[in-house]
């Protein structure tokens, strides 16, 4: 199934030039925000690869003491 037209997405106007005002802004805003986002993805640098897995072993750790306050206290 092809995706919608901009004109199906943008709401019907009753005045003369408001389809092409309406089409032409919508369009080129989304053509904005598809190029910024094309533009400013890199991929992750060693250090913040090394920061995430610091972060997620400080999570994965803090859950399981968690766990082990939990199972001392029956409550597991």
């Amino acid at each position: 199934m092809p995706a919608p037209l901009i004109s199906d997405c943008v709401a019907n106007v009753y005045w003369s030039e408001g389809d092409l005002l309406h089409e032409s802004k919508l369009h080129s805003h989304l053509a904005h925000l598809a190029a910024g986002v094309e533009l400013r993805y890199t991929a992750p640098t060693d250090a913040e690869n090394a920061v995430a897995e610091q972060l997620i072993g400080d999570a994965q750790q803090g859950e399981r003491r968690l766990e082990a306050i939990m199972a001392s206290a029956g409550r597991r």
